[in-house]
């Protein structure tokens, strides 16, 4: 799922291939997921996000919080040791089946097994990472480790300021880059055309603010850059090492697709 979610992000202008490689090399040197990455240089608001990663999943977020007094506890639907094993954590019981919060697409026959164990079915919702052990917090008062209890709280200060909750779902404004502008000089109509697919790299590559941006206009190349990358999915480490040696924007691009 995270060379899914970071495809989308750049594909979308929302996040720089060369921001996005920085996220990457974030999560290789502290570990963790590349949603907590992008998150803690906050590259992406939380919201944005989760949109993003239902996109990446397939799955869908948790719906707003709706507990009343007198609930029964999270602790309750699900055991500790069973959230610890499956790696989910409890967050809504609707009729019969369980919302559980999980942060990657998770193996089917893992929640048949879960869904046989508690005798409920299990309804899968994706969240940050960070989301899940707040989660986690909330219902078995397990304590998360300082790195998401202090990105937790810099959330949660973010989301006071703009008085919104994070995990609501809204409509996002994509800023997809699709075509290079018109020409706007005299003759330029008649100039070599860029192509489709280099037009739309260079929009989204040229934005350091997530705003994609039209690059001066440029001669058509008579040869085509190959991007330097095998013609397979990377590994994590040897997608580094050729984000280190990129010369051009193409290899950058698709590198990280296949990272």
């Amino acid at each position: 799922m995270p060379s899914r979610l970071a495809s989308l992000l750049v594909q979308d202008g929302l996040v720089s291939a060369q921001k996005m490689a920085e996220a990457f090399q974030r999560q290789v040197l502290r570990g963790g997921s590349l949603d907590t990455a992008l998150l803690e240089l906050g590259l992406i608001d939380e919201e944005v996000l989760v949109e993003y990663l239902g996109q990446a999943s397939e799955l869908p977020p948790p719906d707003p919080p709706c507990a009343e007094p007198g609930d029964t506890p999270p602790s309750q639907w699900l055991e500790a040791a069973l959230a610890q094993r499956y790696h989910v954590a409890p967050l809504a019981l609707d009729g019969g089946a369980l919302q559980v919060a999980v942060v990657d697409p998770p193996d089917r026959a893992e929640l048949a097994e879960l869904s046989r164990t508690t005798g409920r079915a299990i309804d899968a919702r994706i969240v940050p990472e960070v989301r899940l052990y707040v989660a986690l917090e909330r219902a078995y008062f397990m304590p998360p480790p300082s790195r998401y209890a202090q990105l937790a709280a810099k959330l949660q200060r973010l989301a006071e300021e703009r008085a919104r909750d994070p995990l609501a779902r809204r409509a996002v404004r994509r800023q997809r880059a699709t075509e290079a502008p018109p020409p706007s000089e005299p003759g330029a109509a008649d100039a070599p055309a860029i192509s489709p697919a280099v037009g739309a790299a260079s929009l989204v590559m040229s934005s350091m603010d997530g705003v994609p941006h039209a690059l001066p206009r440029v001669e058509s190349r008579a040869v085509a850059i190959t991007p330097l990358v095998p013609p397979k999915a990377l590994p994590l480490r040897l997608g580094m090492e050729t984000l280190a040696r990129a010369v051009d924007r193409d290899t950058v691009l698709v590198t990280l697709c296949r990272m």
